[in-house]
């Protein structure tokens, strides 16, 4: 499993990393977009697994329905009451899980992860990143 993480950066940014090649996409929502943005980069980001901190889970679920490409989300730090399902679980499950390591052959043209902007002049622009401006 590889665990790629969204964060801010100021106000100005978000960072997407995408694991190849499955190209899904985990997030941990760390910034304040404002849902209707939020929507649109998880969106075109083509994000399947997000990872998101539980003060920002309220704002995420008034758009969740409209995210079925959203196959798992995994809650950090939800309260004890939270109510689980199968396709949103709580971040403790996968640090208990046996991690195996997955074999993946990473590239230098392989994607690593996409910048976006705030979104606010308009909708967040996205710029992907390879491994090549890393390894």
């Amino acid at each position: 499993m590889q665990l790629d993480i969204i964060h801010k950066q100021g106000d100005q940014k978000i960072k997407m990393h995408q694991s190849y090649p499955k190209n899904k996409n985990s997030l941990s929502a760390e910034y304040d977009l404002k849902k209707d943005l939020l929507e649109f980069v998880l969106k075109n980001s083509n994000t399947e697994i997000l990872i998101i901190d539980y003060k920002y889970f309220p704002k995420f679920e008034k758009i969740y329905d409209k995210l079925p490409m959203i196959k798992k989300v995994i809650v950090y730090d939800a309260p004890k009451n939270f109510n689980f399902t199968n396709k949103i679980i709580d971040f403790q499950e996968i640090l208990l899980d046996d991690f195996k390591n997955p074999n993946i052959d990473v590239r230098n043209f392989h994607p690593l992860e996409i910048l976006y902007t705030s979104g606010t002049t308009g909708r967040p622009k996205g710029v992907l990143y390879r491994n090549y401006y890393t390894l």
